[in-house]
């Protein structure tokens, strides 16, 4: 009978049921059936749950893997689908075609663009223009100048040359002759040129003058110049627009005074712009007669005009 017992004893020993080993995501320990190592798994799981939330660099985050199917697909399209908008094609590129000096012209000879005109009864033989149709130079040029060099005509690159040394808006009109015409803005502008020393291309001076009434193209012209002209010891009461005007006028056509003495800088002379025709006998002093005395004005050239009355010619000067 004890024996019985102790067999029965032993298979109900054998039979008693243990504790299945179970897995954790991310962890190979296998419970034991001690009570204690369940504590002390629990205790485990504890300190790991505010170690997977750090952040820190030498403590990464845990992380579940979990595959983002969206992203993937989303990528897989986006490499699948060619970039049509990545980069617009650059059209070929065309040379442009060179501006020529034919183009800054064109369209000039093109009726439609000018002026309107009609027919006039003009008769036979010689034509005589009427007084009223000849405007003043200013009505239809503006502001201008003609010049001609002293010899051959140096190009216009020269001309161009010495308009850019002006400093000054200036446009230039290039005429058949070898003249040209320069026009200005305003004119001070051109005052402030004719009153400055004559320029030289190749040793040939530069002529400039105000176009006259009933000015043409002719080199006798230029036997009329602007010079500039020393009035010396001028009275102090005629110091002014008028008086010194009227000075001027007994040899030329006056244009203007420069600025010193216009501030009354020097009291020795009056220096003046004015225009002289020197095909005629240069007036180097007259007699005055103001305020009850009379006096000799002497009058002084500051530069010599080059031109000789007797002979008629350039070159040379008449003093």
């Amino acid at each position: 009978m004890g024996s019985g017992k102790a067999q029965s004893a032993k298979k109900a020993k054998k039979k008693l049921p243990r504790s299945p080993k179970k897995k954790r995501s991310g962890d190979d320990v296998t419970e034991t059936p001690s009570l204690n190592t369940d504590i002390a798994m629990e205790l485990l799981e504890k300190e790991k749950a505010p170690t997977a939330s750090s952040t820190s660099e030498t403590s990464p985050p845990h992380v579940e893997d979990v595959s983002d199917t969206g992203a993937q697909v989303g990528i897989t399209s986006a490499q699948e689908t060619p970039q049509v908008f990545d980069k617009m094609p650059e059209p070929e590129m065309v040379a442009a075609k060179p501006v020529t000096f034919a183009d800054l012209f064109k369209g000039n000879r093109d009726p439609d663009q000018g002026m309107i005109l009609k027919q006039y009864d003009v008769g036979e033989g010689t034509f005589h223009i009427p007084d009223s149709i000849i405007k003043p130079v200013e009505e239809l040029w503006g502001f201008c100048l003609v010049g001609c060099f002293t010899g051959r005509f140096p190009g216009l690159k020269a001309v161009d040359t010495i308009v850019k040394s002006w400093n000054v808006p200036c446009r230039i009109i290039p005429h058949c002759k070898g003249w040209v015409i320069l026009k200005f803005e305003n004119d001070s502008d051109r005052l402030d040129v004719l009153g400055r020393e004559r320029d030289k291309a190749y040793g040939k001076e530069f002529r400039l003058k105000i176009p006259s009434h009933g000015f043409m193209f002719v080199f006798a012209e230029f036997t009329t110049l602007p010079v500039l002209v020393h009035l010396h010891n001028v009275p102090l009461q005629l110091w002014s627009e008028e008086g010194i005007g009227m000075l001027a006028s007994k040899f030329g056509k006056p244009l203007r005074t420069d600025l010193v003495t216009k501030q009354q800088g020097k009291g020795g002379f009056c220096r003046v712009l004015v225009e002289v025709d020197f095909s005629k006998q240069p007036v180097t002093h007259f007699e005055v007669a103001c305020m009850g005395n009379t006096y000799t004005q002497t009058v002084v050239f500051e530069e010599d005009p080059k031109y000789c009355f007797h002979c008629k010619t350039w070159n040379h000067g008449p003093f």
